[in-house]
């Protein structure tokens, strides 16, 4: 199965995952070419059950979360080489397109963000599970977010600080 896929520019990114035996899995998986090809990198990574993971706007940097392990992996060579950084990250994670040091990420009842690269970090935000934190293509401050109870949150500061717009599911889906 996979689990997510990025685009940036004219590139994709994803993970491919056996979810019955990790021995089987792709990896990280890269196409230039709308699809029609794909590369495989980032080897050291290929058995683990990466649950989440973004990429910088240059293909750069990338954060992988690891399921069940507490740290999130990355890279600044575009995968070839990661390290581990003590973090618990299980959840979202999203690089500001405009500054590949600005990431947010989830874990169980948090929202953390990060301004160094993940060398320091402080929480934003505690709620319940977060499915998707978004940068807006358009204006880098803002920041989407949406938990598991369809509460959609709005940061106009890069995810310093976060805003609830509504619930999706009571506000819109079960509006009358």
């Amino acid at each position: 199965g996979f689990w997510h896929m990025k685009r940036r520019g004219s590139s994709y990114y994803t993970f491919a995952m056996n979810y019955d035996d990790l021995t089987k899995n792709l990896g990280f998986l890269k196409s230039s070419d709308n699809g029609k090809n794909w590369t495989a990198f980032g080897s050291s990574l290929k058995t683990l059950r990466i649950a989440e993971f973004d990429v910088s706007a240059d293909g750069q940097t990338i954060y992988a979360s690891p399921r069940d392990v507490q740290e999130i992996k990355k890279s600044t060579d575009g995968g070839a080489n990661w390290t581990g950084i003590a973090v618990n990250g299980n959840g979202p994670t999203a690089i500001s397109p405009s500054d590949s040091n600005l990431v947010l990420y989830a874990s169980c009842c948090k929202v953390m963000r990060s301004t160094d690269g993940l060398q320091t970090e402080q929480e934003v935000l505690t709620l319940n599970k977060v499915h998707d934190i978004v940068f807006a293509p358009s204006d880098n401050t803002v920041v989407w977010l949406i938990n598991e109870g369809y509460d959609l949150y709005k940061s106009t500061d890069s995810g310093a600080t976060f805003t609830k717009i509504k619930n999706l599911r009571s506000d819109v889906l079960n509006a009358n």
